[in-house]
């Protein structure tokens, strides 16, 4: 509708021009006697001030107001849900984007921590260790990726289950927390999307594997 203050085109449900911020004033329409000034209601069939029988245009006027009435309030109600399932819906994408993000800093974590850490002790411990330096820093290596793997293990029953459609073995568990490029491939193999991780975090993983042995 337009405002009548500003001539600007506005929402039919608007309470207030956003434009020009004058109240919009609504004037219900009553139907009344044209003998005794009564107001007639919907449904009545005799004036109830005089009892004169309600002319049928009258009886029409009164039903097309009421079917007006409720097709407007359908209409806002409409409007009400729509916008409210286009918030649900966007909470939802921001949460499913905020629980990727945080899956792959757990991934990044995976793909880094192990090697690493037994880069770190190779070069500070394991010289003095009583135990052969590559055994000592295999170890190490699997201890953290044990650790870093425990964070991820929601994800992983939830996917083996869903591709398997079978519970996680004891054996294929143990493989997820000792094996890195394991988790890491299996995790992501699935995603289509160009900006797919999986390459980079095993081409990180491999060359700091192999590095702690180099240096």
């Amino acid at each position: 509708m337009i405002c009548k203050h500003c001539g600007r085109e506005i929402e039919d449900n608007s309470e207030r021009c956003p434009y020009c911020k004058t109240p919009l004033i609504r004037i219900k329409v009553k139907r009344i006697c044209a003998y005794c000034k009564t107001e007639i209601k919907k449904g009545d069939t005799v004036c109830p001030g005089c009892g004169k029988n309600v002319p049928e245009k009258v009886r029409e006027l009164l039903e097309k107001d009421e079917l007006n009435g409720s097709v407007q309030d359908d209409l806002e109600e409409k409007k009400h849900w729509k916008e409210k399932m286009d918030a649900l819906s966007f909470t939802k994408n921001e949460e499913k984007d905020w629980d990727k993000y945080i899956l792959d800093f757990r991934l990044l974590i995976l793909s880094i921590m192990p090697p690493i850490i037994a880069i770190f002790f190779k070069v500070l411990v394991a010289k003095s260790s009583f135990l052969p330096w590559y055994f000592t820093v295999l170890l190490v290596y699997f201890v953290i990726a044990m650790i870093v793997s425990y964070f991820l293990d929601g994800e992983i029953h939830r996917l083996w289950s869903i591709d398997k459609n079978r519970k996680l073995g004891e054996a294929e568990h143990l493989a997820f927390y000792i094996c890195p490029p394991y988790t890491l491939y299996f995790i992501l193999k699935r995603r289509k999307e160009k900006n797919n991780p999986l390459l980079f975090f095993m081409a990180m993983h491999l060359v700091l594997f192999v590095t702690c042995f180099l240096i």
